[in-house]
């Protein structure tokens, strides 16, 4: 499985220092048509949950939204709501590592690249 992790996403983003669990779940997940790609264990499929993730925390970071419904999570006393993702083609340009992405998805994906 190309399943990715915290250190995968900094180690081609390294201005990235945090991705909410969420978001690391979703690319993992069902985020991304992985047969549009090199499938679930690919390289070129990794890569692309990396720069999904790396773009999508950015927004995160800077209070941004991804445009969708709002959901929560909770644990113990500690609960933390984000916006579902909603991705479109210039929601992707609001980072390098979203255009990034963009990129991988018409060379390789035809833009078939969400699940």
């Amino acid at each position: 499985m190309a399943a990715i992790v915290l250190a995968d996403v900094t180690a081609v983003a390294a201005d990235v220092t945090a991705v909410p669990a969420l978001i690391l779940s979703w690319v993992n997940g069902n985020g991304i048509n992985v047969d549009a790609f090199d499938g679930e264990s690919g390289d070129t499929t990794k890569l692309a949950r990396c720069y999904l993730a790396a773009h999508l925390a950015l927004i995160s970071a800077s209070g941004g939204s991804s445009g969708g419904a709002v959901v929560s999570e909770s644990e113990g006393g500690i609960s933390k709501t984000y916006a579902a993702v909603a991705l479109s083609p210039g929601e992707l340009g609001r980072t390098a590592y979203g255009s990034q992405f963009r990129w991988l998805c018409k060379v390789n994906a035809g833009g078939a690249w969400l699940a």
